[in-house]
């Protein structure tokens, strides 16, 4: 959950806890923390254009806002401290 604004936002997905195919990423808007949240988008949607990564978190650089997420099952060498 972060605040931009006047709003608060949640971006959640599907759960699927380390696995290859990820999750997608739905946005929520509220004007309080509490609630109610009505959905207003989606950042990663199962579509052509679908990222397997699951979410992580987001990141404030000056005025801007920055999605991360983890790419599980990404590395040659199978461990999961060397994924993406």
């Amino acid at each position: 959950m972060f605040k931009r604004g006047d709003y608060y936002y949640i971006i959640h997905g599907d759960l699927c806890c380390f696995c290859t195919r990820g999750s997608d990423a739905k946005v929520l808007m509220s004007k309080s923390p509490m609630g109610p949240y009505t959905e207003v988008g989606a950042i990663n949607t199962y579509n052509e254009h679908h990222l397997a990564v699951q979410n992580n978190g987001i990141i404030k650089v000056k005025d801007q806002y920055i999605w991360t997420a983890d790419m599980w099952n990404s590395s040659k060498s199978g461990l999961k401290s060397h994924d993406h």
